[in-house]
């Protein structure tokens, strides 16, 4: 949410923006194949990931799609966004790091095992995290991974 606008992704593949005020949808943005699953918003731009593979980046008041970001080859389940850089995880265990102006992919960090469905990005630290018990810090700027932390074996929780 930012500034009363609130923008939300749905099943149907669309996402739509809403004033949290009044309640009303102000625009419908359409261009994913499949499930819209993860949202950001900075105020000028959204990002969205899907079940399509694709991450998009929106100019949400013309409607429009400025970037249609390919590389991952699953479901993208997880997203940050700083304004400068756009951060997408995906079911292909991968997670990549794109320029958010240009839509270049800057990075590729490999390392996890399974699905990434946790992250957190602040400044140029990415703290990734899954079902494969790892958490890892990465630096963004050279996609390098600074730590792997590993959670116990054989732990599950009830």
């Amino acid at each position: 949410m930012y500034n009363q606008i609130c923008v939300s992704g749905s099943r149907d593949a669309t996402l739509r923006v809403w004033d949290v005020q009044t309640g009303e949808c102000k625009h419908l943005l359409i261009g994913h194949m499949a499930a819209v699953r993860c949202v950001q918003y900075d105020g000028v731009r959204v990002v969205s990931g899907a079940y399509d593979c694709l991450v998009k980046v929106w100019d949400p008041v013309s409607e429009t799609c400025l970037h249609s970001l390919t590389g991952h080859n699953n479901r993208v389940y997880s997203l940050q966004f700083d304004g400068r850089h756009i951060v997408s995880g995906s079911l292909d265990t991968t997670i990549r790091v794109w320029d958010a102006v240009t839509g270049t992919c800057l990075h590729v960090l490999s390392g996890h095992r399974s699905l990434t469905s946790g992250m957190e990005l602040r400044d140029n630290i990415l703290v990734s995290g899954n079902a494969d018990s790892l958490v890892k810090i990465w630096d963004i700027t050279t996609g390098a991974c600074l730590q792997t932390l590993d959670g116990p074996p054989n732990i599950r929780v009830q």
